[in-house]
């Protein structure tokens, strides 16, 4: 049932990767050790060489969970719109790749599946996101790039769920993050 043998570090971000699947795809109720085993190529003994237990297992899908959504986090650059561009453009382009990802952060079955910690960890990995958004639209509105018109709040619901929405774009022919951003941005800045 071995699969080619893969460096430590490689097969526990394999593992990783395939409880994030499962929990996305499936739910909590088929996370367990054959399933993951079987997803990997490896037996269910194998797994329990790379972690002490499930519980393990789980945290390092949290832990992959949160290197994929920040892994490109934009610089703190001076100009909160070029921020929250690059933030755009490299999450959209990370829900199209890993489209796993948005039922992960918009739902509850990765903190279900890690407990009463995960729960908390899960919240603060999404909100981190949520916030840096609601804190570069703050500054652009402070410096009346962004319509002061508009809550902070529904500024934010709206960039979120655009991203979102392109996640969830079906067509063959999608608009490049780029191209959703210059529309975006025209939702953002304020009317003259």
């Amino acid at each position: 049932m071995q699969r080619n043998r893969l460096p430590a570090d490689e097969r526990k971000e394999q593992i990783a990767r395939a409880v994030l699947e499962i929990v996305a795809t499936e739910g909590t109720s088929r996370l367990t050790a054959a399933e993951i085993a079987r997803r990997v190529g490896v037996s269910d003994a194998a797994l329990f060489r790379h972690f002490s237990d499930k519980a393990a297992i789980v945290a390092a899908a949290i832990e992959t969970f949160e290197s994929m959504l920040f892994e490109d986090f934009p610089p703190a650059s001076a100009d909160p719109l070029d921020r929250l561009r690059i933030f755009f453009i490299q999450r959209v382009g990370l829900v199209r790749r890993y489209p796993v990802i948005m039922r992960l952060a918009f739902g509850d079955r990765l903190a279900a599946a890690a407990g009463a910690e995960g729960v908390e960890r899960v919240r603060s990995i999404v909100e981190r996101s949520v916030g840096f958004v609601r804190k570069c639209l703050v500054e652009a509105r402070d410096q009346g790039v962004v319509d002061s018109g508009v809550s902070t709040d529904v500024l934010t619901w709206a960039f979120m769920g655009i991203v979102r929405g392109a996640a969830l774009d079906g067509r063959k022919r999608k608009a490049s993050p780029e191209q959703l951003w210059k529309e975006l941005e025209r939702l953002l800045k304020t009317r003259d």
